[in-house]
């Protein structure tokens, strides 16, 4: 193989080392972007995060962009008496309604939720809202977990992000050699 031809294939074969570089990297965004809008997005909640009401609420409602599954799906409210759900959530199209105990006291309230998007993974948050004036009727708390306050949702690291990472530091090394080997003597 003379010196021009070897050449001419060490220019090919790093054009395409680097045509295939960008190929995986626009494959794992295409797959990155499908996995991602797969999860249910937390839209708002009703009352709001960080909002005064003047009564406790009847209940919760948590909206997203997307129904939640029921298997999965939890809301726990925890005011200065302690917890105050009342029964299981209810999944209502995009919404999920948590009822509130009667007579629950005035304080600041935590709400700590979990739902399943409709791809299987969780997706969770938390908020916290005030009441001036406790919800008439008779309260009486119970105990069963505990609530914070972060006031923000979040969602399971997906192992395609690191997969994606993993790949492109590989190709930048693999092009990163290639070029080293060719300015050798």
């Amino acid at each position: 193989m003379s010196v021009s031809s070897r050449a001419a294939w060490r220019r090919a074969r790093t054009m395409l080392t680097a045509a295939l570089a960008v190929l995986a990297v626009l494959v794992m965004l295409v797959v990155n972007a499908s996995a991602a809008s797969a999860h249910d997005s937390f839209e708002f909640s009703a009352p709001r995060s960080g909002a005064t009401v003047a009564v406790v609420p009847a209940e919760v409602v948590l909206t997203f962009d997307e129904p939640a599954r029921e298997p999965g799906t939890s809301v726990v409210v925890t005011g200065p008496g302690g917890q105050v759900q009342r029964g299981s959530s209810r999944l209502v199209g995009t919404t999920v309604h948590q009822p509130l105990a009667d007579g629950a006291p005035a304080g600041r309230y935590a709400v700590a939720w979990r739902v399943t998007s409709a791809d299987g993974h969780a997706v969770s948050g938390s908020f916290s809202f005030t009441a001036t004036t406790a919800r008439p009727g008779r309260f009486t708390p119970t105990w069963t977990g505990s609530a914070t306050a972060r006031g923000h949702a979040t969602s399971t690291v997906g192992l395609r992000q690191v997969g994606a990472f993993v790949v492109l530091v590989a190709l930048a090394l693999a092009y990163g050699r290639s070029r080293r080997r060719r300015r050798l003597p």
